[in-house]
């Protein structure tokens, strides 16, 4: 089964905090740019999931663990994101 961007729907008001707090406080979002973020962020987490699974497969394994993970972040350039 294939998964896409528009299986991954984040809760809206999820979204709106993780923006809220990332942002000045007198910073606006549109809703679209809502959107747009949640869209992303779905496809950074299918992207990253399809790169830890393919690396799992290279090592014969079938469960994907975090040292896969990690390994996907990598492969991302999203380094920063290694640490807890």
């Amino acid at each position: 089964m294939e998964v896409t961007s528009d299986d991954l729907k984040f809760p809206k008001a999820i979204v709106a905090r993780i923006i809220k707090d990332a942002l000045p406080e007198n910073a606006i979002v549109s809703n679209e740019a809502k959107n747009a973020i949640a869209r992303s962020a779905a496809i950074f987490i299918l992207h990253a999931t399809s790169l830890a699974n393919d690396n799992a497969h290279s090592k014969k394994r079938k469960n994907v663990t975090a040292e896969d993970v990690l390994y996907a972040v990598r492969q991302l350039e999203c380094s920063e994101l290694e640490s807890p």
